[in-house]
């Protein structure tokens, strides 16, 4: 705490993981995660504004900003002329006031980074001829996805523990000195072979990028669905989603300039739990590389492939190494960063997230959430995230892509909804 005129201010180192993510944003990749509640009856302007004020801001990092970024590492301060109108913002869609013109302001507000002078979040209450929608935007380095969740949950209307202990994976920690000097081994040899993967082959998902980002999300698809056609093939709901993703990736790339001769690579967020503490915001998970089999003709066999291919890297230390090389890049020069995500998203042609959510119907000010999605942003040259969130039963897909990289990101959920149908086909007959 440091005093001045008798006002306290409070002064707090940021993380070394969460300046990383400070530190990554850029003209044509802000980090930023936007989610979307929708509501068939939603709560009044009023209400949200009393939800915030008395809920949300009960979390000291929503009245904080950023002093001296460029120094190691950054610092959250007070902002002392935090002002709740600069965040929190009312908007009526154009008519019709359709799923287009929604996606159209999504595009516009998702392609415009934070103010860095000011506290990293905004809330947009969208007001719709039927319903309304929540847009909340927050920065990378004030948490991960599942931090936002815990977010959602603890100002709902019942509050919830944050579910951190049903998601991620649990590192083993070693023990005694041979115990932690193989741990370092493998994790040095871990990081070499990440450092020589060679770079994905050039297709239409990379290249240059600009500013504009188009939004898109998928209709509600049921659990139940998913969980039947995991269950058929063997596998996970993660898996028959990186299947189907991988699934649309061909066919998108059929359509623009033909399959590459080697795999693409996406980059997959691993939780790992036990890293957070109770009510903890910032960014606890590591970021590992996922050969998609884009080659592979038949549904049915990617799944299996890429099954096989998640197990392989849920026993890899592979997410526990890339939390450390992000701790160190948050305390690198700017020069050292850059270089070590441009090497590293080079090496990746898609981001892929997938974010367990409340299972229950959330309420807030006496509301019920209609839906949820969400979309994590994606960084260096990558120029399409996609993202995956349960809830209440269902889950939702949600696209963010670079105008200049995928231009129309509702014809790939097409593609993806329809490798989900090859999916759900018997498994004798699925090509």
């Amino acid at each position: 705490m440091h005093s001045s005129g008798g006002m306290q201010t409070t002064h707090e180192r940021m993380s070394a993981v969460d300046a990383a993510w400070l530190r990554m944003d850029q003209p044509t990749n802000a980090m930023v995660i936007t989610s979307l509640l929708e509501f068939d009856d939603a709560p009044s302007f009023a209400d949200v504004e009393e939800l915030v004020t008395t809920r949300m801001l009960s979390w000291k990092r929503f009245r904080q900003r950023v002093a001296e970024p460029h120094v190691l590492p950054p610092r959250w301060v007070d902002d002392g002329g935090f002002d709740l109108r600069l965040h929190l913002h009312r908007t009526a869609l154009p008519a019709p006031g359709g799923e287009r013109e929604l996606a159209e302001l999504m595009s516009e507000l998702g392609s415009t980074p934070l103010d860095h002078g000011r506290p990293l979040w905004q809330i947009h209450v969208i007001e719709r001829r039927r319903g309304a929608a929540i847009l909340v935007r927050m920065h990378h380095c004030v948490g991960d996805g599942v931090a936002l969740i815990g977010l959602l949950l603890g100002v709902s209307d019942r509050e919830h523990d944050m579910p951190t202990q049903d998601v991620g994976l649990s590192p083993t920690r070693p023990s005694g000195a041979l115990g932690f000097a193989r741990d370092a081994a493998r994790q040095t040899a871990t990081l070499a072979r990440l450092l020589t993967l060679p770079r994905d082959p050039r297709t239409v998902l990379r290249g240059d990028l600009g500013a504009r980002k188009l939004f898109a999300s998928s209709r509600p698809i049921p659990l139940a669905e998913l969980k039947a056609i995991a269950a058929t093939h063997d596998a996970h709901i993660n898996d028959v989603l990186v299947a189907a993703v991988t699934g649309a990736l061909r066919r998108h790339l059929e359509r623009n300039g033909g399959l590459p001769r080697r795999e693409i690579r996406a980059m997959v967020p691993v939780y790992l739990r036990g890293r957070a503490r109770h009510g903890d915001l910032g960014n606890h998970f590591g970021l590992v590389f996922l050969d998609l089999p884009i080659g592979v003709a038949g549904a049915g066999e990617r799944l299996a492939v890429g099954h096989a291919r998640m197990n392989l890297i849920k026993r890899s230390p592979d997410a526990i190494v890339a939390l450390e090389v992000l701790g160190a890049l948050g305390l690198a020069s700017p020069l050292v960063e850059d270089f070590a995500l441009d090497l590293f998203t080079d090496k990746a042609s898609v981001m892929f997230t997938n974010v367990a959510g409340p299972p229950d119907v959330v309420h807030l000010a006496g509301k019920p959430v209609k839906s949820m999605s969400v979309w994590a942003p994606v960084s260096g040259h990558l120029g399409l995230g996609v993202s995956a969130l349960s809830y209440a039963g269902a889950l939702r897909i949600g696209i963010k892509a670079d105008a200049r990289r995928c231009p129309d990101p509702a014809a790939l959920l097409a593609d993806l909804e329809a490798e989900l149908d090859a999916l759900r086909a018997p498994r004798g007959s699925v090509g």
